[in-house]
């Protein structure tokens, strides 16, 4: 036989005992003597407890220890006029369930899905112990970046992060998941009255609680210089108004190493 034992527990088997002529041997209990042998190993003797169950029926509980190893786990039992019983068991490590989550993003305005809301999980509601990340599709539910999946999580309470510029989301928000419930929901509310701010004819920077040029004056910053020019004339500057540095402020962080590009301060005005 090649029954399955949960490992790091204690597992209990049943067998029988019988003689040469296969009749049941009861009585046995406490005569016999039983080895174990873990993973193809020596055989020694058994730490767990036996028990007579009826007319020659018998089990026996192996120990946590004797469990702790992946693989095969056999056990001799011999006892007085039966013949020797050898049984074979197979432990494998516990598996918990584990589920494709559907976690959707919308509009709490329009009720239509939000692209692009970087979604995190966490086991506490701290956010301290992140165990998924990743960022809604076109349908608002939440994938990973690297491979498109769905998170796949243990059944259990987490807590999902969300983030959008120009949304306010209600963090964190608690999610229960069972093995009939994988599903998920949460609602962003659009932020109005802000500026969206394009610096160039490309894709506009993120939306804004105020534009970069009244950012600049809130922290006493000519917002000529703000915007990365060098003259004489006006102080203070965001750089040395005689600087050698000839380096330019780039709108991504791409563009420049070590530097903080336009994008990365849009996004980071309405987090403040």
């Amino acid at each position: 036989m090649n029954e399955v034992l949960t490992i790091n527990q204690a597992n209990t088997v049943k067998f029988v005992m019988i003689d040469a002529f296969g009749n049941e041997v009861a009585g046995l209990h406490g005569l016999m003597t039983l080895e174990v042998s873990k993973v193809n190993g020596a055989f020694v003797a058994a730490a767990g407890v036996e028990n007579e169950t009826s007319d020659g029926w018998y089990e026996y509980t192996f120990t946590a220890g004797e469990c702790d190893t992946v693989g095969p786990l056999a056990l001799k039992v011999t006892g007085p006029g039966a013949i020797q019983q050898n049984l074979n068991y197979f432990v494998k490590s516990a598996v918990i369930a584990a589920y494709d989550i559907t976690y959707t993003v919308t509009d709490s305005v329009t009720t239509n899905p939000i692209e692009g809301v970087d979604v995190w999980v966490s086991t506490d509601a701290g956010g301290s112990n992140v165990v998924w990340a990743g960022r809604t599709d076109t349908f608002g539910v939440a994938r990973a970046v690297a491979d498109n999946t769905l998170p796949f999580l243990e059944a259990g309470t987490y807590y999902f992060w969300n983030q959008k510029v120009g949304y306010t989301f209600s963090n964190p928000d608690t999610e229960v998941f069972t093995n009939i419930d994988v599903t998920g929901e949460t609602t962003g509310t659009p932020i109005t009255g802000g500026v969206a701010l394009g610096l160039s004819l490309g894709t506009p920077l993120p939306y804004t609680l105020l534009s970069l040029d009244r950012y600049a004056r809130i922290m006493g910053i000519t917002p000529v210089h703000f915007h990365r020019a060098l003259t004489s004339s006006l102080s203070p500057s965001i750089f040395p108004v005689d600087s050698s540095c000839n380096m330019l402020w780039y709108k991504y962080d791409w563009q420049g190493y070590d530097q903080v590009s336009w994008w990365h301060l849009a996004e980071a005005i309405p987090r403040q």
